[in-house]
C-alpha cells in the first residue's frame, strides 16, 4: 500500500441564479365565418427554473383587413377548445412555476361587416 496523500484546496462555493423564460405557441390561421366566433388555442410554458407571473396583451395589426372585436382569452386547462370559466386573462396576470404550462383559448368575433377573403391578424404577446 502507498503512502496517503492529503491535498487541501480553495472552498469553492456555487450558486444557481434565477432565470426567466417563457415558450408561447401557436402561430396558427384559421377560417372563419362572418358574424361568427373563433377560438384560437394557445400553450403557454414556463421554461425558466423559478415561478413567474406573466402579464397577457393583444396587438391588433394595422395592416390587415378587420380586427376582431370583443376578443378574450380563457384557460382551457382541459385543452377541450371551450373556455373553462369566464375569467378574461387579458385582465389580470398569470402565475407559473417552473415547468408548468397552461392552455389558454384567444376568442374573438368576426363583424358581420366583413367581406369574403378578408384577414384579421394579431399577436398575443406577454
Amino acid at each position: 500500500m502507498g503512502n496517503v496523500l492529503l491535498v487541501n484546496s480553495n472552498p469553492v462555493a456555487l450558486e444557481v441564479q434565477k432565470t426567466y423564460s417563457l415558450i408561447l405557441v401557436q402561430n396558427q390561421n384559421q377560417y372563419g365565418v362572418v358574424g361568427g366566433a373563433v377560438n384560437l388555442p394557445h400553450v403557454l410554458t414556463n421554461t425558466g427554473n423559478t415561478a413567474d407571473r406573466y402579464t397577457l396583451g393583444l396587438v391588433q395589426s394595422s395592416t390587415d383587413n378587420f380586427d376582431l372585436s370583443n376578443v378574450k382569452v380563457y384557460a382551457d386547462r382541459d385543452k377541450n377548445g371551450l373556455p373553462d370559466n369566464t375569467e378574461d386573462l387579458l385582465v389580470g396576470s398569470i402565475e407559473l412555476n417552473a415547468g408548468q404550462s397552461l392552455a389558454v383559448l384567444l376568442v374573438g368575433s368576426i363583424s358581420t361587416n366583413v367581406s369574403f377573403n378578408q384577414l384579421s391578424s394579431l399577436d398575443l404577446i406577454y
